[in-house]
């Protein structure tokens, strides 16, 4: 990509309308797993690092071939730069751009900033790049489900997921401290400025898959395979995280987890990025999940709707914390609180799901009559 993206702008043919047409799949993509034993002992196995309190690296669990990738992820990054910016000039006379967020930059900082494949997958992805992403998001449940096993009181906090979004940073590429519940939201002398969209507000804890290694010098340097600097840092946690291929960081998405990528030093680094969240749709903020059967788009938000018996299962398995004597204290997991659905009353409303084969979600069954 040229550094001069105000006068070197490579212009695709096919407009932005048409371009989101061509994300919205003829059939739903892939609903979360079904967990067989051979999943639940799989997910018991993964090599697990706690490395800040609410930070669990899960240690190369991701296993591809990169090369189809990365050759289709640059195609992508090429296009979706020049989709994302509008270019401006402003009331100081300077021109800026701005990206789909609304922030602005100037343009001597605009080739530092990661590029954003909002909608990775289409009708013409390859079938090897489709099976990586597919299978990518089933790992992503798999370790969500460890991970809700040292924090289980997450579980009432996780109704749905944001299928992810690749991050691709370049040269001396960075990114700036921040939180991902922060919506951008700011009241000053008496104006309140409300954000249209609000989705990050509902965040409870993301997922960050690294695609290929950070490396300390130029002789550690192996193309795209490897970069330089770009450290993960959490700042309130002093932790500080080197990346590495097939590694999935799970971390809260609050003020305290607030973190920043240091700036690059050279190479291409490649991530993945998703989102788990709670509460329901609202179209006043623009908040819209669907049933996993209706998801025809890649990144918008879908409801979980097994994700309570999942977890129920790999905690009474042999392999959770909760049976091996890790973790002592049952009190503190809802499994075993004895949350009976009956004691909802008016409280909640029940809905029914055409789910088949769904496990007890780990209380007495009441059957909830209409009328």
């Amino acid at each position: 990509m040229s550094n001069n993206v105000l006068e070197d702008q490579v212009h695709d043919p096919t407009s932005e309308n048409e371009v989101g047409r061509r994300y919205v799949a003829s059939s739903a993509f892939p609903d979360t797993p079904k967990l067989t034993d051979e999943d639940i002992k799989e997910i018991s196995q993964y090599h697990v690092e706690v490395i800040g309190p609410g930070i669990l690296v899960f240690r190369n669990v991701l296993k591809f071939d990169r090369d189809p990738v990365f050759d289709y992820l640059d195609e992508m990054a090429s296009i979706s730069h020049h989709h994302r910016w509008e270019y401006i000039e402003a009331e100081d006379g300077e021109k800026y751009g701005i990206n789909e967020d609304g922030f602005r930059y100037r343009p001597e900082d605009i080739p530092a900033t990661p590029v954003r494949i909002l909608h990775p997958i289409h009708d013409q992805t390859p079938d090897v790049v489709r099976d990586f992403f597919f299978g990518m998001e089933e790992t992503i449940y798999k370790c969500l489900i460890r991970y809700t096993d040292y924090y289980p009181l997450i579980v009432g906090c996780l109704w749905w997921r944001n299928r992810g979004h690749i991050l691709r940073y370049e040269g001396e590429g960075v990114l700036g401290a921040h939180c991902d519940n922060d919506t951008n939201y700011k009241v000053t002398e008496g104006v309140r400025y409300m954000p249209r969209g609000q989705m990050a507000a509902r965040q409870t804890c993301g997922a960050l898959v690294y695609l290929n290694d950070c490396v300390d010098t130029e002789q550690e340097m192996d193309g795209r395979n490897t970069f330089m600097g770009g450290h993960l840092r959490f700042f309130h946690l002093d932790v500080d995280y080197k990346p590495q291929k097939g590694d999935i960081v799970f971390f809260p998405t609050n003020y305290m987890a607030s973190h920043e990528v240091d700036r690059m030093t050279g190479g291409v680094r490649y991530s993945y990025l998703s989102f788990f969240g709670q509460g329901s749709g609202h179209a006043e903020a623009n908040i819209q999940i669907v049933e996993p059967q209706d998801s025809i788009q890649w990144c918008p938000a879908m409801w979980m709707n097994s994700i309570y018996d999942d977890y129920e299962r790999y905690c009474k398995s042999e392999h959770s914390r909760f049976t091996t004597g890790e973790e002592t204290n049952i009190g503190i997991n809802p499994v075993y609180q004895g949350r009976c659905v009956a004691q909802y009353g008016e409280t909640h409303q029940a809905e029914s799901l055409n789910i088949e084969d769904a496990a007890n979600c780990g209380t007495d069954p009441v059957i909830i009559e209409e009328g």
